[in-house]
Formats: structure tokens, sequence, C-alpha cells
């Protein structure tokens, strides 16, 4: 019989998981971060917390903190993913060890960033030319396209217009992307941009002042980047391509644009300037130590020529001048002179001035239309006469031309001495020349103009000719005579039908004459003279030479009244003329002075 009922019981129970929790909102982080994992574990049959004893998850050891919180810190340095889904329970006060996972688990992921960035599409361009082509992207090392912000090392794209090489990396990750990423595992990938530019070199040429016509050779022109000094191997464009001008002028050479090359870099951020002078001698104008450009022959000229260099106006003052092929010689201010002389009446134009050695070395030259006609030149005296084989007492005339052997112009002011056998004889003027006559008897003379002058070019050369004038008496005793034709044959005289009265006179007209003519060939021994057709034989008395004497008295008397007068007038003519002269001559002389 049994007096007490007594039972007992036995409890079977189990660690329950309730759940996992960390301190992350999407289980996702960076590399290196710290995962807190707790684990929520109770016993199944009356759901108190297990705060004992020991928890292993996946063979990690957690640590109960308080409450129901078993929890356990995780890091990895690298991406990767954990997962904790199996509980091992021991040790805990009712030595529960069986565990009922419950189909809980906790996954978290550690995670970073490998950056890709591609080159810039040419990455040697001209300055402040934009890095086009450069992308910038970035994938989590778990998978996945980055949707989140890059910062770059250097955000300026364009070079700030300097010759530079830039590198462009990710210095970082905003963690604005879905999990937070801002761990980079990868920074390898980095791209870089070069802004490049020109800088030209153009030789001065050895001589920056030369010749119009004349090349200017020795321009030589470089290039080289700006970025590693490298040789441009493209090609240059220079704004002026003559290098030989014709119009005097400066003339400046420099690169316009260039083309090609390696790299395409066709900025030019230095660039020269060089220049050449292109130049010439100019004449500016001639001059003569003559009023008018006219001097006798053998005289020299003085003849000046005025010389600039024409860029710049200044004078020319060194070097070989020749005017004409005439080596000239410096004076002053530029000015160059010649002094030539001729030998006979000529004109000369001056007007082809060559020069080398100055200072410049121009050899060029403008003559600029100028030139200078220097004449020589004398009088050319003609003396005509009107008769040359006169009687004895018979007035002769002249004429007096007076031209310019240059150029056959009639002189119209003039005064020149007339010899007479070579003996001054009277001075004649363009006013007075119609008193040139003359009278004589049994008399040869010669007339020539030896010496003058003229007051439109001061000229006192001249040239004259000699005219011969012979003076003589009919001679009826002859057969010949001076400038009368001869007779060779006798001539028988045969009365003509006349009245007695004119026979008579005839008969003595023609004797008186015969003896006449018989006396005066007597004095300078000529021959006889026909005269009439019969030869002349007659001899007079005392009366017929009586006759004669008296004709003879009263044509010398007739012949001296007609010289006088005339000598008169010569000499009145030559004392204003010789004063006219002597005014001439001081003109001139100041002149030359």
């Amino acid at each position: 019989m049994i007096d007490t009922n007594a039972n007992t019981y036995c409890i079977f129970d189990q660690v329950i998981v309730k759940g996992y929790s960390t301190n992350s909102t999407d289980n996702h982080d960076n590399i290196n971060e710290a995962f807190n994992v707790s684990v929520w574990v109770q016993y199944s049959y009356d759901s108190t917390n297990v705060t004992d004893g020991t928890i292993v998850i996946n063979s990690d050891s957690f640590s109960f903190l308080a409450g129901w919180n078993w929890t356990a810190i995780f890091s990895n340095a690298t991406a990767s993913t954990a997962t904790w889904n199996t509980v091992v329970a021991s040790g805990n006060t009712h030595g529960i060890t069986s565990v009922n996972q419950d189909s809980k688990s906790q996954t978290v992921s550690w995670d970073s960033l490998t950056i890709v960035i591609t080159d810039p599409t040419d990455q040697r361009q001209n300055l402040n030319a934009n890095a086009t082509g450069m992308i910038v992207s970035a994938v989590y090392d778990l998978g996945g396209t980055y949707d989140g912000t890059l910062v770059l090392n250097n955000t300026d794209f364009d070079g700030d217009g300097t010759a530079v090489r830039w590198g462009y990396k990710v210095n970082s990750a905003s963690g604005d992307d879905s999990y937070g990423i801002t761990a980079i595992s990868d920074v390898s990938d980095e791209t870089y941009m070069i802004w490049d530019s020109l800088t030209i070199s153009i030789t001065t040429p050895a001589d920056q002042r030369i010749s119009t016509g004349t090349n200017c050779s020795d321009l030589i022109i470089t290039a080289v980047r700006a970025y590693d000094s490298s040789a441009f191997d493209g090609s240059y464009v220079l704004n002026d391509t003559t290098y030989d001008h014709s119009v005097v002028g400066i003339y400046y050479y420099t690169i316009s644009s260039v083309s090609g090359g390696t790299y395409g870099i066709t900025l030019i951020s230095a660039n020269d300037n060089e220049y050449c002078i292109f130049d010439q001698i100019k004449v500016l104008g001639y001059g003569t130590n003559s009023t008018d450009n006219r001097d006798d022959i053998g005289n020299y000229f003085n003849i000046t020529v005025w010389l600039q260099y024409e860029y710049d106006s200044t004078n020319l003052t060194d070097g070989t001048v020749t005017i004409n092929g005439v080596s000239a010689a410096y004076l002053a201010m530029g000015n160059w002179s010649i002094t030539p002389t001729r030998g006979a009446a000529l004109g000369v134009t001056y007007n082809n001035v060559q020069e080398i050695g100055n200072t410049h070395g121009i050899i060029s030259e403008n003559q600029n239309g100028k030139s200078q006609l220097v004449i020589w030149d004398r009088m050319l005296i003609t003396i005509s006469v009107d008769n040359i084989t006169p009687d004895n007492g018979v007035q002769v005339d002249f004429v007096l031309t007076v031209t310019y052997e240059y150029d056959s112009i009639t002189c119209s002011s003039y005064t020149l001495m007339v010899d007479r056998n070579a003996t001054n004889w009277f001075e004649f003027t363009n006013a007075n020349k119609t008193l040139f006559n003359d009278t004589a008897t049994e008399t040869i003379a010669n007339y020539t103009s030896s010496s003058g002058s003229e007051t439109t070019y001061s000229l006192t050369g001249l040239s004259s000719n000699l005219v011969n004038v012979t003076w003589s008496v009919v001679d009826i005793t002859t057969t010949e005579g001076p400038g009368r034709p001869k007779t060779t044959t006798e001539n028988t005289w045969v009365a003509p039908q006349l009245s007695m009265g004119a026979f008579v006179a005839l008969i003595g007209i023609s004797v008186l004459l015969g003896v006449y003519n018989k006396y005066e060939a007597r004095k300078d021994n000529r021959s006889p003279y026909v005269f009439g057709g019969m030869r002349g034989t007659t001899r007079l008395g005392g009366y017929g030479k009586n006759i004669i004497n008296k004709i003879m008295r009263g044509r010398a008397v007739k012949r001296r009244k007609v010289t006088d007068k005339v000598s008169k007038e010569r000499y009145k003519q030559t004392e204003k003329e010789k004063r006219d002269r002597e005014k001439a001559t001081e003109k001139r002389r100041k002149q030359r002075e």
C-alpha cells in the first residue's frame, strides 16, 4: 500500500536561435571595417534567454554581453563575404546543447573599389585643349558597378594655358553609393595629359640692310616643343615668302602657322620676329657750277650729285661712287662731285650713278628721273663777202653770221674782233655788224675773227673761216689778170659802124684806160691786160698824161673820203664794243667766282 503518491518530471529542452543582428544597416561595408555580429538565443521550453555557457557560431566564439546579446566582432582586409548560421551551445545552466537553428543566419560583406580610367583620346595637345575622352569609373570588388562619386586628384582638364603634363587618378570615393563604400583596393589605374605649344626661333640676318632685289638668304627658322624642347618636325608657313623685295622698305618675317608634326601641336606660344631692310641709293638731284650749264670747250664743269639712302633719307657719305663711269669725290652732306671736260662741242647727260663699298653695302640705285645735261660749246663764225675780186676803190660788204656749234642756233648777242691780214682790225657786235665793209686799191686782204665773246652763255671760244678779197685795176695791155680769164689768141679790132663823134669818143676812152692800166702795171710788174678786144699799144703825150693824172687824183680823193668816213664809224664802234667786252669779261669772272 502506497500511502504517499509522489511524481516527478523531466523537461526536454533545446536552445533556439531567435535571430541575428549587426551594427550595419545593409551588412555591406568597407574592407577593414568591424562588424558587430550578435545572436539571440533562448531556451525553447520557457523562452528564457541563454545567458551563460559558451556559444560558438561557425567556429567563432561569441561573448554574452547583456540581456540576450551574444556578440562577436569581425573584420577583413580583403573584399569578402562571411555567413553565420550554425550555433553550438554548451556549458549553460541547463546543460542544453541541442540547438534549433530555426533557419536563422547572418551574412555580412566587406567590399572595396577598383578604379578604371580611360586615357584621353589624344594625350598631347595644344594648350587649353580639353582632355576629351578621359572617363573615370569604378567597380565593386565583390561585383557590380560603383554608383557613387569618385574624387580625382585634379579636376582641371585644360592645362591652364601652360605647357605641362598632368596625371589623373582617383584619390577617394565619396561613399554616396548604395553601400557607402569608400575603400579603394586598386588605384594603380591612372592617366595623364600633356598640353604643349611651339617656341619659334628665327636667326637674325647677318646684314639686315641689303640692296633691293637681293636675297635675304640667311633667315633660319627653328621650332621646339615647349613641354620637352623636342624639335618640331612639321611644316611652317611664313607671313612673307618674298626674300628679294624690289620696293624699298622694312619687311618682317614671322611664322604665321604650322602643320603636321608627330603630336600635331600647332599652337605657337612664343613666336620670333626678324626683319630685313631692302634699300637703295636715291638720286636727289644734280647741280653744276654754271648757271646755264654751257661752257667753253676745254673748260671743266663741276658736276655735283646729292645721294641718300632711300629707306631713311640719310646721306650717303662713304664708299665709292661713279657718275657715268667717272669716279666721284665726296664733298659733304651727301654730295659727290666730278669735274669732266671735253675737247669738242658736245652735250653730255649725266644720269647714271653707281655705288659700292658703303656702310650698308647697298649697290642698287634709284636714278629718280634725275639727270644733268652740260654742254661744251663755242661760236662758229662765218664771214661772207659780196665780191672777192673787186676793182680798185670799190667797196665790198661783208656778212657776219654767228651760231653755236653744239646746236647750230644763231647767237644773238656777241662781240667779235675781226683781223685783217692777221692784225686786229675792227671789233664788231651784233648791233654794228652792218658796218663790216672795206675798200682798198691793189690789195689782197684776208679777214677772220680771232677772238670774241657772247652774253647768253658767256662763251669766249670760237672758230672762224678765212675770207680773201683782192682789189685790182683793169689793164687793156694784157691778156690776163687777177680773177679774169686768160686770152690766148690775138684779136683784130674792127671799128663798129658808129657816127664819127661816137667813134672818136670811144677811141679816146680806150686810149686813156689803156694808158692808166699800163701805168698801174708798171708799179707791180703785172702782165699787160687785154681790154676791149685790142692789144694796148697806144702812146700818149703830155696832154694824155695830164688827163690820166686828173682822173687818178679824183678817184683817190673819192676813195680817201669813203675810207675816212668808215674809219671814223669803226673807231666809235670799236670804243663802244671794247667797253661792252670789258663789262662782259668782268661779269663772267664774277660768275665763275
